[in-house]
């Protein structure tokens, strides 16, 4: 029995209709008697967080698309493209301020959530954010010995250190208008699509969704953080720059240079980089006194 059969006798499906797969992720559009919905199945049991993460969340009081059916690798949910008072994101929507405000309401209650229930994420992965000497050395036969490598050698165990301090927790870390929902009428915006989900720093998750709305408008970035609120600011800047250098050492790694490293490149080629590191280990060292 293949997978479209299998699933409609599981489920109890009167129809059902695969429209998209992706690394072993598929979503049907299907029905069960009068009523149209999404289901998603996943082939590898450890792909199927996601299923818990929707059977915990639908517990809280953050917006969510409503589940409804759901076996180990698999998950029935609303459809939303029925729904006449939401549509799908767009472009459009990371210059519309009242999106942007419902964006940083969404991801505040998230954060807050699961700062406060650590335990209930447990079974999510971790990543790690933390300064390798190996990975510099590759940056330096790559980029040349720069002061900038040599000064993040100097004072690698501070930053390590405060980064091992700061608070893991779980967030959704796929930001993109192409996993939120808007309400025509009042702006209010439902996220989906938790299979990234993880325990990471809130500033992975602010560091992305910043780019995100940069890349349409600065205005956009500022209206976010305004209406997010307060975060730690040392944390962002110390992620920030690590993932500058993630993304030297991924690139390092390619035989033709990737574009999307080409921005990390450019601010190490002048200096902006270097400068960054310094006004951290300043403010650092303040903090440590």
């Amino acid at each position: 029995m293949n997978i479209k059969d299998a699933l409609k006798k599981e489920f109890s499906l009167t129809s059902i209709n695969e429209v998209q797969e992706k690394k072993g992720i598929h979503v049907f559009e299907v029905a069960r008697g009068s009523q149209s919905y999404y289901l998603k199945h996943f082939e590898n049991v450890c792909d199927a967080n996601e299923i818990k993460c929707y059977k915990i969340l639908e517990k809280t009081e953050l917006p969510l698309i409503k589940y409804y059916d759901s076996s180990t690798t698999t998950i029935l949910l609303e459809n939303m493209t029925k729904d006449i008072d939401f549509r799908l994101g767009c472009a459009d929507d990371y210059t519309n301020s009242s999106m942007i405000s419902s964006v940083a309401d969404w991801f505040r209650k998230l954060h807050n959530i699961t700062r406060h229930n650590e335990e209930w994420f447990e079974f999510l992965e971790e990543d790690e954010v933390r300064f390798s000497i190996q990975e510099i050395a590759k940056c330096q036969a790559e980029y040349g010995d720069s002061e900038c490598f040599n000064l993040l050698i100097e004072n690698i165990d501070d930053l390590n250190n405060y980064l091992r301090k700061c608070k893991k927790i779980a967030i959704h870390d796929d930001f993109y208008y192409k996993n939120f929902f808007v309400n025509k009428n009042n702006y209010e915006v439902i996220l989906f699509d938790f299979n990234f989900m993880k325990r990471g720093l809130i500033s992975q998750e602010l560091s992305l969704i910043r780019r995100n709305l940069r890349s349409a408008s600065l205005d956009s970035e500022l209206r976010f953080v305004e209406e997010y609120g307060e975060y730690n600011q040392m944390e962002y800047e110390i992620y920030s720059f690590w993932r500058h250098m993630s993304c030297l050492h991924e690139a390092s790694t390619y035989d033709q240079y990737p574009k999307w490293a080409s921005e990390s490149k450019q601010k190490l080629s002048d200096g902006r980089l270097r400068n960054k590191l310094n006004e951290i280990l300043i403010s650092l060292k303040y903090q440590l006194g």
